[in-house]
């Protein structure tokens, strides 16, 4: 008790001494400031209009005070003396709050708490041979978080069912499972940051897991000579799947050609067992072994499958006549799907062959729920190929949930910043612009909320709510942010901090030309010159933002930069090519803002696939607007709207868009999208738009 006394007098005398020096530091400072600005001539302060004015230019920062050796001596001093005073006040918080608040779960959960937490899986299982029902929980709950891609956790609980029954082949058989190659995680040459399999360190385990699964289902074969005829055949089916995974883990198969090979081996014994067995388990097993071997390649040029991703679907969709809740199938179902190309022709393979799949995993009760955040993000992947932009939002708001659920047990979560980017595309591509900012404030706080932190770099996602509110013209926010913080980034953390620049200065640009044209409606020449002026100079400090921003290295899998990259270098040559459009139309070139956007339209579309897009809004949006409002190219805009709509379905900007420009080309369908279409993909949005890009029209 008398620590605590002595402490929260040490915070006492701590704060009050840190705010005599922040005070003191406050006034030095706004003496330079004001000294600097006597004798600046570019912005006078005669008025509190120039005053305002003034405070919206970035290139007047205030500068660090100089101080002599003497003043640098007494402040380290007393940098000593406050962090001393604060540090014991720190110890004795720190004892108040382990009598008065709940204690931080800082060790992952063992057995039991696993048990309680995830429950009976709403009744999904994989029946294995053990005479612990502890061991056949667990090993559930391995395989539906290996089913999640939650390769972590999934070693986890199936390591926890091994000490649980050590005589268990298939808790064997799931280590291996977990730490081996995956749809998202491919073999690669040297460690990576993001989820794949080096060989050199995953290999080994995955060799020594698998051979220990063969042996326990040899000897449990061996010993069950007098055993019920159904506990044989179950004993007989455990050994064929040891010996696939033994098969996919042999000797000399770590590195390429002989990986492929051995990946293959193992997906046609898996398929063999599938058959014999009539195992929906071993198909979809199968099918996810085989989109392993060219992950995310699935389609030829001509738009069809290549043959393993054809076997893959058809042992899917088999899985799923048995199986109809299959959670692997549905996941992969998903996932073969998503890439095909978007297209009229009515024979071609489509997205949206897997809606049902998508639908199925957001609004059925099923073994996804609950704790397995990417089962229930995926069919996110599927609404938005479909233009199910409010489902995409639903699926991931589930997802989220059970991110911080696990998170709260001090478990893994996987992908949840990924979850969230698709969160605030979809809810900004349905006008939820208060649920995509929520989120996108929600998103900077990933690195203290969940556990582990993302990408553990102790950077955070910072870019999403600045582009959310560009893209609903909410100028007045943009201006107030005033810097950039140190640890911003986008998606990725490589590059991070300079991309985040650049969509500063891209915003402020975009809201510095809006205001400028709002003063030139009103007449103020003067106002309007000098905002003119500051989107100028933020235009060039965007530009000279890009060309700071480092080449990424390709992840893998994926077409270049991979999925788990983010292609920040041609996301800021967009940002670049948009607002120097925009600053094109402040000064009426109009043939020029339209070049600018079709060469970003041209970048866009070089872009390789990802779901969620990369690029935070279709650049057609605001091409579309500039053709039919500015140009009076009405059918140049019903071009591009259509383009748009054949990829990203059911949007409400373009469907909005296509209506206007037709109802200005006296067509009549125009009616059908302003009267019924439009309404009816934006009956969940917060707010009302006028056209296709508010970026350009909203002063």
């Amino acid at each position: 008790m008398l620590l605590s006394i002595v402490g929260i007098a040490a915070c006492l005398a701590g704060l009050s001494l840190s705010l005599f020096y922040a005070v003191s530091d406050i006034r030095k400072r706004a003496g330079v400031r004001d000294e600097e600005q006597s004798e600046s001539s570019e912005i006078a302060h005669d008025n509190a209009e120039d005053r305002r004015l003034a405070a919206l230019d970035e290139t007047q920062r205030w500068k660090p005070l100089k101080q002599s050796a003497g003043a640098q001596t007494a402040t380290i001093a007393a940098a000593v003396v406050i962090s001393i005073l604060l540090a014991t006040c720190l110890v004795a918080l720190r004892r108040l709050s382990d009598h008065h608040a709940p204690k931080m779960k800082c060790t992952p959960p063992g057995a039991e708490e696993r048990l309680a937490m995830f429950g009976n899986l709403h009744g999904y299982s994989h029946a294995i041979s053990t005479s612990s029902s502890r061991a056949q929980q667990l090993f559930d709950q391995g395989l539906l978080l290996g089913w999640s891609f939650n390769q972590p956790e999934a070693f986890q609980a199936f390591s926890l069912a091994a000490e649980e029954d050590p005589t268990s082949a298939m808790a064997e058989w799931g280590r291996a499972y977990a730490l081996g190659p995956g749809a998202n995680r491919e073999v690669v040459a040297s460690p990576k940051v993001y989820p794949s399999f080096y060989p050199p360190e995953h290999f080994p385990p995955c060799h020594e897991h698998s051979q220990r699964a063969l042996q326990l289902a040899r000897q449990a074969l061996r010993g069950a000579a007098g055993a019920r005829p159904e506990a044989h055949a179950l004993l007989q089916k455990e050994l064929a799947y040891a010996e696939a995974q033994a098969a996919r883990f042999a000797n000399g198969t770590a590195t390429q050609p002989e990986r492929d090979a051995a990946q293959q081996s193992y997906s046609e014994l898996m398929e063999g067992i599938g058959e014999r067995y009539q195992d929906a388990h071993a198909k979809a097993l199968a099918a996810e072994g085989y989109m392993t071997i060219r992950q995310w390649d699935y389609y030829e040029e001509n738009g069809r499958l290549r043959p393993e991703a054809e076997r893959a679907e058809r042992l899917i969709k088999e899985a799923l006549q048995q199986d109809p809740k299959n959670p692997l199938a549905h996941h992969l179902h998903i996932h073969v799907s998503e890439t095909a190309r978007q297209t009229l022709s009515a024979n071609a393979l489509k997205p949206g062959r897997a809606e049902a799949s998508g639908v199925m995993m957001t609004f059925n009760e099923g073994p996804w729920q609950d704790h397995l955040g990417h089962l229930l993000h995926m069919p996110g992947h599927i609404h938005i190929r479909t233009g199910r932009w409010k489902d995409a939002v639903t699926a991931n708001v589930l997802a989220y949930k059970a991110d911080m659920e696990l998170t709260k047990h001090c478990m893994i979560a996987y992908g949840p910043e990924h979850n969230t980017d698709m969160l605030i595309y979809a809810a900004n591509m349905a006008g939820m612009s208060a649920v995509a900012e929520e989120f996108g404030e929600k998103l900077r706080g990933y690195q203290e909320v969940m556990f582990p932190a993302a990408y553990g770099d102790g950077t955070r996602e910072w870019t999403h709510l600045v582009l959310t509110k560009v893209m609903f013209a909410k100028w007045d926010d943009i201006l107030a942010i005033r810097e950039v913080p140190e640890t911003a980034r986008g998606q990725c953390p490589h590059g991070g901090l300079p991309y985040a620049t650049a969509i500063y200065h891209y915003a402020r640009t975009l809201a510095l030309a809006a205001k400028a044209e709002g003063a030139l409606q009103k007449g103020l020449k003067g106002e309007r010159q000098k905002l003119q002026s500051l989107a100028e100079t933020s235009l060039a400090l965007l530009k000279e933002a890009a060309v700071k921003i480092p080449q990424e290295e390709t992840t893998v899998p994926g077409e270049s930069p991979g999925i788990y990259g983010c292609d920040y270098q041609t996301l800021a040559r967009i940002s670049v090519l948009h607002a120097e459009a925009r600053m094109a139309l402040l000064h009426r070139a109009l043939q020029v803002a339209v070049a600018k956007l079709e060469a970003a339209k041209e970048v866009e579309d070089g872009m390789s696939y990802m779901e969620p897009p990369r690029l935070y809004q279709p650049i057609r949006h605001c091409l579309g607007y500039v053709l039919s409002n500015v140009t009076g190219d009405h059918a140049g805009a019903e071009q591009a709207y259509r383009e748009d709509l054949l990829e990203l379905p059911r949007n409400g900007w373009s469907l909005l868009g296509l209506g206007l420009s037709l109802k200005a080309q006296g067509k009549r369908e125009a009616d059908a999208f302003l009267s019924t279409r439009y309404p009816a993909v934006w009956k969940d949005a917060d707010v009302l738009i006028e056209t296709s890009c508010p970026v350009f029209s909203q002063l």
